[in-house]
């Protein structure tokens, strides 16, 4: 798969996990369920892992103020040293 074929496989699941997102993981449930919680944690970290990959290949598409892949990136990392702290 040559680069801009991966940066493009790794939009597409970008989406399909902010769809899912919006979805399925609504706010007011996450209190009641933590399976809505911990689904939602996944996705935002796959999302991020995902951000990584194409800031290593496209670095004008990462940096790009509109998008602000960059934000997203650094919640995953907050999500990372908070899950650490709490396990």
């Amino acid at each position: 798969m040559n680069e801009s074929n991966r940066v493009l496989y790794y939009l597409t699941n970008i989406y399909k996990y902010a769809v899912h997102m919006r979805d399925n993981c609504k706010y007011e449930d996450m209190d009641e369920d933590n399976n809505i919680l911990y689904a939602a944690n996944f996705c935002i970290i796959e999302i991020g892992d995902m951000i990584s990959r194409i800031s290593e290949i496209d670095k004008e598409l990462y940096n790009n103020d509109y998008l602000e892949l960059y934000s997203i990136k650094g919640l995953r990392n907050r999500l990372h040293m908070l899950m650490a702290i709490l396990m």
